[in-house]
């Protein structure tokens, strides 16, 4: 494992600039953590084709489906939402974690997608800090969606340093962040 940042790292992240970002090594390379945006989508349409099959499977429940471009641009950036991306000086995206507004509760979403050769690293972990870290998110409960044996989602929200209270539905797991829900900030 490479030289990480520490939570009090984490905190000093500036995630509100389109371009440029923090710098931090992860395993001898530099990586910048920073909002991805339109520009970067052929950067995640090819991070997308480095994943194996079990990985996108285990991000969009079921693989990616249909053309990588439209669902590339559905993320990136999120119409409602917000998209991190982790990205080498070459550009090169090797992780994303966005929130999106859920469509069946007043509620975000958080899910990632971590390139295989860049797992374990703790680098989704540092993405879903910055991303739960950002004002579109205030006010709002945060789920993870996963099928029940998605060992690493569970492993996330426990690193998260919130009780993890999945419910179990059909093979799936609808797990809460408890208390994840930051108040909604107040008039400036």
């Amino acid at each position: 494992m490479g030289q990480g940042v520490d939570a009090a790292g984490l905190a000093r992240v500036r995630v509100d600039r389109p371009v440029g970002g923090e710098t931090f090594q992860l395993d001898g390379t530099v990586l910048v953590l920073r909002r991805a945006m339109a520009q970067d989508r052929s950067a995640v349409a090819a991070m997308h084709g480095r994943c194996t099959a079990k990985s996108l499977h285990r991000r969009y429940l079921a693989g990616v489906l249909g053309d990588i471009d439209r669902v590339v641009a559905h993320l990136v950036p999120p119409p409602s939402g917000v998209a991190i991306g982790a990205f080498t000086p070459e550009g090169d995206c090797v992780a994303l974690a966005h929130l999106v507004p859920m469509s069946d509760r007043d509620a975000v979403e958080l899910a990632a997608l971590v390139q295989d050769d860049w797992q374990r690293y703790g680098l989704g972990l540092r993405l879903a800090r910055l991303v739960l870290a950002v004002p579109e998110r205030a006010g709002r409960a945060v789920f993870l969606l996963a099928e029940a044996d998605n060992w690493p989602v569970l492993a996330l929200a426990r690193r998260l340093g919130y009780r993890a209270a999945p419910g179990v539905t059909n093979g799936f797991m609808d797990i809460e962040i408890a208390g994840a829900t930051l108040p909604a900030p107040g008039p400036a």
